[in-house]
């Protein structure tokens, strides 16, 4: 996933490739989609507090990567 920084939005690209279980796939699905979002949060999280503290911003996880426009 890419999170490109618009200004007054964030532009989200996602190259998913999602393998879920024939057992329950809606519940399979849903836990990846909690999952992402947990990801997600955690990056705007260290964005934020990148900006407020004036410190570096740091990568929070290895699947998204927020970037610049």
């Amino acid at each position: 996933m890419i999170i490109r920084d618009k200004g007054e939005i964030y532009e989200v690209e996602m190259f998913h490739v999602v393998n879920i279980g024939k057992q329950n796939p809606i519940l399979a699905f849903k836990e990846y989609l909690n999952t992402i979002e947990k990801e997600f949060d955690k990056e705007i999280n260290s964005t934020f507090y990148s900006l407020a503290t004036g410190q570096p911003k740091v990568q929070a996880t290895q699947s998204h990567v927020i970037l610049p426009d």
